[in-house]
């Protein structure tokens, strides 16, 4: 079984697929790590392997809930983080690293299907400012390999 994490600040979505990866066999959303081992230790029959996770946490915070995951189930986690190239795309951000992680995976999930010189707008997202309540847009684009 195959354990899948998206954490952000504030919560921490999870679900566990099956040996061959057709069937989630439970899921949830939770708000700290000790809920979340708790979540996973009601699952019966959970027999994890492995764990894949995207965090925007901070990294002492994503360091701890893998130490928790690796003690509680002995998994080995596989953590996404962003880079200047891969699987032939290129993350054309000067500091590539403030490309969100989110959008990241997104472009590389994006990216196997397009042809190469194609264009595609993988990612339009609209925030909401509370305090002014205006809009603010967040737009990539993935042109011939390149997150731009």
């Amino acid at each position: 079984m195959i354990l899948e994490l998206d954490c952000g600040n504030s919560f921490i979505k999870w679900r566990v697929l099956d040996a061959d990866v057709r069937r989630v066999v439970g899921e949830g959303v939770v708000d700290s790590d000790l809920a979340l081992l708790e979540g996973l230790k009601a699952l019966e029959g959970l027999a994890l392997k492995f764990c894949r996770l995207v965090s925007v946490r901070t990294t002492e915070e994503t360091s701890a809930l893998i130490s928790r995951l690796t003690e509680a189930f002995g998994v080995s986690v596989m953590c996404a983080a962003p880079s200047r190239e891969m699987a032939g795309v290129r993350n054309g951000y000067e500091e590539f690293d403030r490309l969100g992680l989110d959008r990241w995976l997104a472009m590389l999930g994006g990216s196997s299907w397009l042809p190469v010189r194609a264009l595609c707008l993988i990612l339009a997202r609209l925030l909401l400012r509370t305090s002014s309540l205006g809009m603010e847009s967040t737009l990539e684009v993935l042109y011939a390999q390149e997150c731009l």
